[in-house]
């Protein structure tokens, strides 16, 4: 296991920052860094990182934490894995000790469904070599030995013996219903999802088998062809690429990814040479898949199947993509899909559809020019403007470039196609990120103070001042008297809160209030003073209601004299 010292170096790196960076642009922005948030689709930055605090925080999806949580988050992976992680990255040195130690419930199912997974994967790949049926349908689907052992691919018999291997190896019975293999049938018994398919282990990026797809290979009647593990604490299908650990290198050096929807597409492309080939584990891509496939590439070329559904799935995920500002060109092809073109025309015949392949721009303005005709000026103008949200975000060159090609082919002036396709582009409005300039002053009060608090700020002070039942908001009061108790700033009293929310809440107030340097006792007594006067006036408006209340019924004057006198005390205090 992990030494606390490893562990200790780890917590104690401070660039966070430059870590970071390497998943997402930051730009600065005051004391702190912006960037497009990895964790939810926005186009405005609110994902923000402060260097002077160690904290990462998104004002969008308000997510929230240090260097290893955002680490556990991008990249899936357990504590352990991620101080690994880290530590691989800046150098640090990782030292071992025998007895291994995990850290949190989270940390030991990571590893634990790990290996149940990897003990499936070896498993299924035994039972191929005995299955001669099964492996004749690989071989006649002209999958050679080589891609049989690349992608792992494996069989499932038609019976118990994964289980029983399992429980021979000692594997925790608790993680069987969580493996997504196994599922419990009428009588409550355990039994394997899969039975009988060809198996395809999903391999993430870092190289860790996470779920199976299984397909039938025999014709079977009134049975799904496909089926996938269950999503599970490794497995989210939203998030996977199938083929990305063995893309990777490949995308990078090429700085283009090929997109195609199946396993079989993906595994003759690689056996063909485009080892830039990844799957998008069904037709429609997942804004998860894109920005995954945005840490490798700004390019994607799309094969996907050339039936009418490929071709509402090409339409639907060029959209997304260039929605994501990544550039898109569409393969077209006779075959049903890119493994029968392959088989059929070989790796040359397929380098030529790449090097032919339309930008999304180009493929568009072909469809459209079909379906609208142009016979008319009117017509032609039509064909410009439904054309243009495709251009709108390019360069003057490459507007320039496709200028060119539609005045050739439309018989308008080139300059007037451009002035056309320029349009307008709308300003994006500086987000305001903290919050507390649009609150009241009351709201603008309890944050500061909870800032203060937690960095140990005249702490002493504001807790003989204040009380819980002081603050305005129920998250306020709950993290007030938390902070209290303590004794932690920074990342590592944020760390100390289990409640999500109040995780999120604390990191907003300190990276928002952490712009100011310093506070003078003045100051800190105007926000305690703001927030006793917000209780005041609480008070104040529910004995009105009472008193009001109470006046209705001559029965109650003793009652009626009493709040009267509490009244009256409030206002003069």
């Amino acid at each position: 296991m992990l030494s606390q010292k490893t562990i200790e170096d780890v917590k104690a790196y401070h660039d966070l920052v430059g870590l970071i960076s390497l998943y997402i642009p930051l730009k600065k922005r005051g004391r702190n860094f912006l960037g497009l948030c990895p964790f939810h689709g926005e186009k405005t930055p609110s994902f923000t990182v402060s260097p002077d605090k160690n904290i990462w925080h998104c004002f969008g999806c308000h997510e929230s934490g240090d260097l290893i949580s955002f680490i556990m988050k991008i990249e899936n992976i357990g504590f352990s894995e991620a101080i690994t992680m880290v530590a691989n990255k800046v150098g640090i040195e990782i030292q071992e000790e025998k007895e291994r130690k995990f850290f949190s419930k989270e940390d030991r199912d990571f590893y634990e469904l790990g290996n149940l997974l990897y003990a499936a994967r070896e498993f299924f790949k035994e039972q191929l070599k005995k299955n001669q049926a099964a492996y004749d349908y690989i071989s006649n689907r002209k999958i050679n030995e080589k891609s049989v052992k690349e992608f792992h691919l494996g069989y499932a018999p038609n019976n118990d013996d994964l289980l029983l291997l399992l429980k021979n190896k000692g594997v925790n019975p608790e993680y069987f219903p969580k493996s997504g293999l196994f599922y419990l049938n009428e009588a409550n018994e355990l039994k394997p999802r899969f039975r009988n398919r060809i198996m395809f282990p999903i391999i993430d990026e870092k190289g860790r088998t996470i779920a199976f797809g299984g397909r039938i290979f025999n014709n079977e009647i009134n049975t799904a062809k496909y089926i996938n593990s269950e999503e599970t604490l490794l497995f989210n299908k939203r998030q996977v690429l199938f083929g990305l650990n063995q893309a990777k290198s490949a995308i990078q050096e090429d700085n283009y990814l090929i997109l195609t929807e199946g396993y079989l597409d993906v595994i003759m492309a690689h056996q063909y040479g485009f080892k830039n080939t990844v799957g998008s584990m069904g037709t429609a891509l997942t804004e998860d898949q894109i920005r995954k496939i945005k840490r490798f590439t700004n390019t994607v070329y799309l094969a996907l199947d050339s039936d009418e559904a490929g071709k509402k799935a090409e339409t639907r995920n060029s959209e997304l993509l260039y929605a994501a500002d990544l550039k898109v060109f569409l393969i077209d092809y006779p075959a049903k899909d890119p493994a029968d073109y392959l088989t059929q025309n070989g790796a040359e015949g397929f380098q030529m559809l790449i090097k032919e392949a339309d930008s999304l721009f180009l493929a568009q303005y072909k469809k459209i020019k079909a379906e609208i005709g142009i016979e008319s000026i009117e017509n032609k103008i039509r064909i410009i403007d439904r054309i243009k949200p495709l251009i709108i975000k390019e360069s003057s060159i490459v507007k320039d470039y496709y200028a060119k090609i539609m005045a050739s082919e439309l018989g308008l002036d080139q300059e007037f196609i451009k002035e056309k396709l320029e349009g307008s582009r709308k300003v994006a409005q500086k987000p305001n990120f903290f919050a507390y300039k649009n609150k009241n002053k009351y709201g603008k009060a309890e944050e500061i103070i909870l800032y203060l608090v937690a960095e140990k700020i005249d702490k002493n002070r504001i807790l003989e001042s204040l009380r819980e039942e002081d603050f305005i908001s129920k998250l306020g009061r709950s993290l007030f008297t938390k902070l209290a108790v303590l004794d932690f700033k920074g990342i590592d009293l944020i760390n100390q809160l289990e409640d999500k929310e109040e995780k999120s809440f604390l990191s907003r107030i300190m990276l928002e209030s952490s712009n100011k340097e310093t506070y003078s006792v003045e100051e800190i007594n105007d926000y305690i003073n703001t927030l006793k006067a917000f209780n005041k006036q609480n008070k104040l408006n529910e004995l009105k209601i009472k008193i009001k209340e109470l006046e209705q019924d001559p029965n109650n004057e003793e009652e009626l004299s009493s709040l009267l006198n509490e009244f009256n005390r409030l206002i003069l205090n």
